[in-house]
């Protein structure tokens, strides 16, 4: 059916387990493998590859339809091998939501990357609907109290939630990534920008805490720890 017809009705972990049991248990090559089934050799290892990498937990959640396949594909499977509990924890905590793939990534942002501690005990604890409001909700519009914002709450708010982006979008794209091929002049930029932003942060980072330990003191507080000392 494979090899015939491009439309197989079969979704990808399907396929996968396909291939899987024609390698692992009749011991076919990859090569042989993709000879019979019409398909190239790079086909058939990135589905070996799934399985892999895949626990039962989240295939079985896939398999049911409960979790999306391309949420885990594209976002989700970069994480099994260094936090395959979390994964799994994760797939479990949301599955059979019905949300869409877009409210999933916001999601895997703010539990993997981000990883904020309220938003993280909250998607375990399952309130999955409360957490999505939180991450979508604008900052800049409202209070918690229904109150506008004065015109220098605004414009700190907005500065440290663009201060967040840009955290993010730099320990997404540049962790652990090697130097090696880059330009003389980007390498002399990115040195000078790094020991800038390194004698601002003691400084900087006094200040987040000292911040985050007043607002912690008031009635709109999320954060339990500093609530409890109210």
């Amino acid at each position: 059916m494979i090899r015939r017809c491009a439309c197989t009705g079969l979704n990808n972990l399907e396929q996968a387990s396909l291939v899987d049991v024609l390698h692992n248990e009749y011991g076919l090559t990859i090569s042989q493998i993709a000879r019979k089934l019409g398909r190239s050799n790079a086909w058939v290892c990135i589905r070996l590859g799934l399985l892999r990498d895949m626990s039962s937990v989240v295939r079985e959640k896939i398999m049911a339809g409960s979790f999306p396949f391309r949420a885990y594909m594209y976002w989700l499977r970069k994480f099994t091998r260094v936090k395959a509990r979390d994964v799994d924890d994760f797939v479990t905590a949301i599955s059979g939501k019905g949300l869409s793939t877009r409210d999933i990534f916001v999601l895997i942002h703010a539990f993997f990357i981000t990883q904020a501690s309220l938003v993280r005990t909250q998607i375990l604890a399952g309130n999955v609907e409360w957490t999505l409001r939180l991450l979508k909700e604008d900052f800049t519009n409202d209070c918690a109290d229904g109150k506008q914002l004065t015109a220098t709450e605004a414009s700190l708010i907005e500065d440290l939630e663009g201060c967040r982006r840009y955290i993010d979008r730099i320990l997404y794209v540049s962790s652990g990534k090697p130097l090696q091929g880059h330009t003389v002049s980007f390498t002399v930029r990115l040195n000078l920008l790094c020991r800038m932003l390194m004698q601002r942060e003691r400084k900087f980072f006094k200040m987040i805490k000292d911040l985050y330990a007043r607002s912690g003191q008031t009635a709109g507080s999320t954060d339990t720890v500093s609530a409890g000392s109210r």
